[in-house]
């Protein structure tokens, strides 16, 4: 049976053939016959490698062989290429362990190398390394890991969303391929780091069990540096693990016992009472004050349209109040003065008494000039 449960934060996690598809893309299936190797010798450094029974390893290849690569024919070069990512990725042997005669007898024809079954067969060997690696912990201080490390490590980052955030980063979000391929920087994670972002985990949903090819993942890592090895410098990493340590720890110190969320409940609502009653209460004092606002506008308004309508009335007046003011305004003047009302003349000396209506007037004597007589 091809699978493998974990269990992280009290929840099963499964490690399956299907999962390492997923991750990898290898081929998985196996075919008739394709255990049945055969080769043909072509006079090459291959041939001659198997013919003689030679041994070769990864870390004799750059030390011994690599100077001679270039006499070698351009089919020799690329079965060295196919037997470096075999050896040193898919199946993650130590550099020191020989080449198997499998491995050379397969690159020898690449139509057969292509259709072999390199997903079980190196799935079936991962497995077998994570067994040897189990029972040597806690015996030594340091052990060899050996398998395609990176797949479970990916496997991990997408089945535990928070070790992705940490350990990488995601190209895509709508990536549509192997998991691996969509993945970026390389992080370490300390035990201790595990331990506690195991503890703090509150929520099962931040947890993939099953990941599946066709559909998302249904909700319900070890890798070991060797020597010389290069890894892609990840600078955010470190501030990452920081800030997700940090958010976690903080959700699991918030989670309150019964009586305490009670009290909270009590509180909240007795704070939301008294809210609604004081809005209220505004609210009330509010409507009152617009509504004696609204009168006071109102009669202000109508006292300033009649102020408005006066002003006009006496500015403008009518057409028939213009034909009617001549003669009103004759109707109005004060009546003639009598000659007895009248005022007497002035003269330069005493001023003649006033006439009465019945006296007649006397006449006076004009002085004529006095004429010189002629002598």
């Amino acid at each position: 049976m091809h699978e493998k449960w974990f269990v992280f934060a009290r929840t099963p996690l499964r490690f399956s053939l299907q999962e390492y598809h997923v991750v990898t893309g290898l081929k998985v299936s196996r075919e008739s016959n394709s255990d049945v190797v055969t080769w043909k010798n072509d006079g090459g450094f291959w041939s001659n490698l198997l013919r003689t029974g030679d041994k070769i390893t990864l870390k004799s290849i750059p030390k011994v062989h690599l100077k001679e690569v270039q006499k070698w024919t351009r089919i020799d070069r690329m079965r060295l290429i196919y037997l470096c990512v075999i050896m040193g990725v898919v199946m993650g042997r130590d550099e020191k362990v020989n080449i198997p005669d499998m491995y050379i007898k397969l690159v020898m024809d690449l139509d057969q190398l292509r259709k072999f079954h390199w997903g079980l067969h190196s799935y079936d060997f991962l497995l077998s390394s994570i067994e040897k690696a189990r029972k040597k912990l806690g015996k030594k201080d340091s052990y060899i890991f050996e398998g395609f490390s990176y797949a479970l490590q990916i496997w991990i980052m997408e089945a535990i969303p928070d070790f992705g955030e940490i350990c990488g980063r995601q190209v895509s979000g709508s990536f549509v391929g192997p998991r691996c391929g969509n993945w970026k920087g390389v992080a370490n994670v300390s035990y201790e780091e595990i331990i506690e972002l195991e503890d703090s985990l509150t929520k099962k949903g931040d947890l993939f069990s099953v990941i599946s090819e066709t559909a998302d993942e249904e909700t319900s890592s070890v890798t070991v540096a060797r020597k010389g090895k290069r890894k892609v410098l990840d600078e955010g990493a470190e501030t990452r693990k920081k800030k997700l340590l940090c958010k976690r720890s903080a959700e699991k110190n918030l989670t309150f016992g019964p009586e305490t969320k009670s009290f909270i409940e009590g509180l909240i609502q007795t704070s939301v009472t008294s809210l609604g009653d004081m809005l209220s209460t505004q609210m009330a004092n509010m409507e009152r004050m617009f509504t004696e606002r609204m009168g006071k506008m109102e009669i202000e308004v109508s006292q300033l349209r009649d102020a408005i309508s006066l002003t006009g009335e006496g500015s403008y007046p009518s057409k028939k109040a213009a034909e009617e003011a001549p003669l009103n305004s004759k109707a109005k003047q004060a009546p003639p003065k009598s000659k007895a009302n009248q005022a007497p003349p002035k003269s330069k000396g005493a001023q003649a008494p006033p006439k009465r209506k019945g006296d007649q007037p006397t006449p006076t004597k004009k002085l004529l000039p006095k004429r010189k007589s002629r002598t």
